[in-house]
């Protein structure tokens, strides 16, 4: 069970990293540092959209995971 647990989180892991990244790439260099659109409100349409949706799932099922983690192993560390 603590296997399946840890190569979950591990997967999930890495598709939110290269979710992050894809959503960092599709905008200039300086989002990546905050820097990117200042002070310019719009809206998220389409893919961007989706994207992002797509990241706060991920980052909401990898803490889910982690919790559940932790309580079923009793230990934070794995």
């Amino acid at each position: 069970m603590t296997t399946a647990l840890h190569l979950a989180q591990i997967v999930l892991a890495v598709a939110l990293i290269a979710i992050i990244l894809l959503q960092a790439g599709s905008s200039q260099l300086g989002g990546v540092f905050g820097l990117g659109d200042v002070g310019v409100p719009r809206k998220r349409r389409g893919l961007e959209r989706t994207v992002f949706n797509l990241t706060v799932l991920l980052a909401v099922l990898f803490l889910a995971l982690a919790v559940v983690n932790v309580i079923v192993t009793g230990n934070p560390t794995g």
